[in-house]
């Protein structure tokens, strides 16, 4: 993809950057999925079978592959890093979902400034010192809920300094035009951002910032298999059981899926033929994480629309008419109470009918009648699930 010398070695660096720092995001915040190295190569081999539709042009593959690598680097920087970035509050609003927006109001605490308008947070971000070294669920969730701000204006304000001897003599020019695309791809990767055809010129090329970022987020949202979670969560089920076990949905199901790839046009997800993981695949995985990346990469990029397949080993069955019809279902299941008051009292943060079906998954006991009061409360539920096996 780059015959330029010269690109190559920035991608490189780009990786040995991220290689060092991501490291950090599994002594930080070690219930989280992965989000380290291994991850951003997962992600860059996923965006690489999407070029197969969509090629491009060297440096905007540099540019891709670099915010590729760092896109998550809002999630392995210390809180007193991210203090130091001095991120002020009109900079998250810059482009933001209106559903990012109302979630940021919720963490007023980490903010310096003062509003009468309650709808709004100001000033800038700052972690309190006091909760700077004991990183509890509700800074780990603040951190994860602004990281694209976070990754794209570290990766601004620091990355020149790392890549400034790469680019000498007549590429001079060209670096500051790089690291501002890098910086909106990162920005822009994730849904809580609005997608835009945001236009940068360097090297003689223009990128479409826009573009880059709905690659990179579609080949993000499709790192959700066995293989991202397994090693990790041998070593951590038992601890995060008993620290976070809200934490638990987001490993148990992805356990079920054996892989995600691309199939002529359409992207294919291997799931194990149980129930309760075809469930939390299509209710909880594919809703939730991945879906709303696809249409919105869609709308703007209509060469990005892809089909999906969900084969469970019984054959391919097609969902992609079902797809907004998933996301009501998350909704209408999100809804549900734990039947378990013992769960309801261990999980602090909303819990739900989903938590309680990863927690009785991961202790080995049947969750049959969970699924059951699920459709039944969201029958939608019960005609998607009928494509994959009888109630």
């Amino acid at each position: 993809m780059i015959r330029d010398e010269f690109w190559f070695n920035v991608c490189s660096r780009c990786e040995e950057i991220a290689l060092y720092m991501l490291g950090q995001q599994r002594a930080l915040f070690p219930y989280f999925a992965l989000h380290d190295h291994v991850h951003c190569r997962n992600v860059l081999m996923k965006v690489e079978e999407l070029l197969s539709v969509s090629p491009l042009d060297q440096v905007s593959y540099a540019v891709l592959r670099c915010a590729t690598a760092l896109h998550d680097i809002g999630m392995a920087l210390t809180p007193l890093r991210i203090n130091k970035l001095k991120i002020e509050a009109d900079y998250l609003y810059k482009g933001a979902e209106k559903k990012f927006l109302k979630e940021l109001q919720g963490y007023r605490e980490f903010f310096t400034g003062k509003r009468h308008d309650l709808s709004e947070v100001s000033g800038v971000v700052l972690i309190p010192e006091d909760k700077v070294l004991q990183l509890g669920g509700r800074v780990a969730d603040f951190i994860r809920l602004i990281h694209p701000w976070t990754g794209a204006k570290f990766v601004r304000d620091c990355l020149s300094d790392y890549l400034q001897d790469l680019f000498y003599g007549p590429r001079r020019d060209y670096l500051e035009p790089f690291v501002g695309a890098v910086s909106e791809v990162i920005r822009m990767h994730n849904t809580k951002s609005k997608l835009q055809e945001l236009v940068y010129e360097t090297g003689g090329f223009k990128i479409n910032t826009g573009f880059l970022a709905a690659l990179l987020s579609i080949g993000d949202s499709l790192d959700f298999s066995r293989e991202r979670a397994k090693i990790i969560f041998d070593e951590l089920g038992e601890a995060l059981m008993r620290t976070d076990p809200s934490q638990l949905k987001h490993w148990i199901f992805k356990m079920g899926v054996k892989d995600v790839h691309f199939e002529n046009k359409s992207i294919v997800v291997r799931v194990k033929d149980r129930q309760e993981l075809i469930f939390g695949v299509l209710f909880f995985e594919l809703a939730e994480n991945v879906i709303g990346n696809f249409q919105r990469a869609g709308q703007l990029f209509p060469q990005l629309k892809f089909n999906f397949l969900v084969d469970s080993g019984r054959g391919k069955v097609g969902i992609t008419d079902n797809l907004n019809e998933l996301i009501n279902i998350n909704n209408c299941i999100k809804e549900i109470q734990p039947t378990d008051v013992n769960i309801k009292d261990i999980i602090q943060r909303g819990a739900n009918i989903f938590d309680e079906i990863a927690i009785r998954i991961f202790r080995g006991e049947p969750v049959s009648e969970l699924v059951k009061k699920a459709v039944n409360n969201c029958p939608s539920a019960g005609k998607v699930l009928a494509k994959f096996s009888p109630l």
